[in-house]
């Protein structure tokens, strides 16, 4: 039998309302913020067949090196594992076309023009569309709450950082989002989290135990033909940051650190702006001709630097699931990284770990690196098939 809502929705709308693919849509839903009209939203049934389960899928947020591999991989990984559940994801401008060849999933863009923008949309707009369930990946959730459960997946520790860390170097947007997220784990029907220490981080940062539950990320198979980036420049052992410059990654220390040890080239892939990578070059002294700047990088860049680095390291003092990490094991490459308990959770004995801002200890360790360091691929023993599998169980429990 197909859901309720579906029927009703079908059957109210005139055939003329559908797209090319049959879908009745959803046209003209009103914004509680300044009014108006935000256009097309949502996909409801397809001509000649019925789902049970209708899941709106926000992923309004993501963008690349902001959690759309996540994204992606779970979404795709949940259609394979339960063909019952009827998804739809809720994509922006910024990462609509992406999804949709990532994934393969009916989606629907909505015109945003920003961050802000998106997060009213978030706030407002989920709650006016019709499904079973409404899942938010992405750290926010509808305040305003729909009369369906949502599920919630906190995948962000620095919305519970504590004081003293790296929360003091939040910029205001990000405090906003900070608070937009404290709100969201407070009502929605359940929430999740990605690791077990970012329980832990959330709890002793307020959040009732009983209320979180934990969501392993599965382990990207790099199945994807190794691609060398363009402006890598000669071709020399090298140690690698896969990371964007935010504060609590630390890239001083990591540049600080590699400029006295000696030996290997640093190359950094993720979004650092000019005046930094000025900065940091000077901080590298005599050596920043050696520091590589690469900018963001495809999958398959990552993959064949994961394959080539000597080593990849990471300074970052809050993280809730390095899935970076786990993409480094599969390859084999060495790992270095700060002793946090998200790196040890999910790295365990596969890597070395030098106590966080020490750059002495992180320098000494670079300088202890063997010039043909020993290369053992391991695996973090979740796919992500076992992961859509533990989400749709939880789908389950709350319809």
């Amino acid at each position: 039998m197909p859901c309720r809502q579906c029927v009703d929705l079908a059957e109210a709308l005139p055939s003329s309302q559908s797209n090319a693919e049959g879908w009745p849509l959803v046209d003209d839903i009103p914004s509680r913020y300044g009014g108006g009209h935000v256009g097309r939203l949502v996909v409801i049934r397809s001509r000649g067949q019925s789902y049970d389960v209708q899941v709106l899928v926000d992923a309004l947020g993501f963008r690349s090196g902001g959690g759309l591999s996540y994204l992606s991989s779970q979404v795709t990984a949940l259609q394979e594992v339960r063909p019952d559940l009827c998804l739809r994801v809720l994509t922006s401008p910024w990462n609509d076309r992406e999804i949709a060849r990532r994934t393969g999933a009916a989606t629907r863009m909505l015109p945003l023009r920003g961050q802000f923008q998106r997060v009213l949309a978030e706030q407002s707009i989920a709650g006016y569309i019709p499904a079973s369930i409404v899942y938010c990946p992405g750290n926010f959730s509808p305040l305003v709450h729909p009369r369906v459960p949502v599920l919630l997946t906190v995948q962000n520790a620095l919305y519970f950082a504590s004081p003293g860390d790296d929360s003091v170097s939040l910029t205001v947007g990000q405090q906003a989002r900070r608070l937009i997220c404290h709100a969201s784990v407070r009502t929605a029907t359940h929430v999740l989290a990605i690791s077990q220490s970012l329980i832990e981080r959330m709890v002793a940062g307020g959040v009732r135990r009983e209320r979180l539950g934990l969501l392993y990320s599965g382990q990207e198979l790099l199945d994807l033909q190794p691609e060398e980036p363009q402006n890598i420049g000669k071709s020399q052992p090298f140690a690698l940051s896969l990371a964007n410059d935010y504060p609590h990654k630390h890239l001083d220390d990591l540049v600080a650190g590699w400029a006295r040890s000696g030996h290997l080239q640093l190359v950094v892939a993720g979004e650092v702006s000019e005046a930094r990578r000025v900065e940091l070059s000077e901080l590298a002294g005599d050596r920043g001709r050696e520091l590589v700047f690469l900018g963001t990088v495809s999958r398959p860049n990552v993959v064949w630097l994961l394959k080539h680095a000597a080593i990849a390291v990471s300074c970052s003092t809050v993280e809730a699931f390095p899935l970076t990490i786990v993409e480094a094991g599969a390859t084999g490459c060495p790992l270095l990284l700060s002793d946090i308990p998200s790196h040890r959770e999910v790295a365990g004995e596969h890597a070395q770990y030098v106590p966080s801002g020490n750059v002495a200890a992180l320098s000494a360790a670079l300088r202890r690196l063997p010039a043909s360091p020993k290369r053992e691929p391991w695996t973090w023993g979740r796919s992500w098939a076992d992961n859509a599998k533990d989400l749709g169980r939880v789908i389950d429990t709350l319809l």
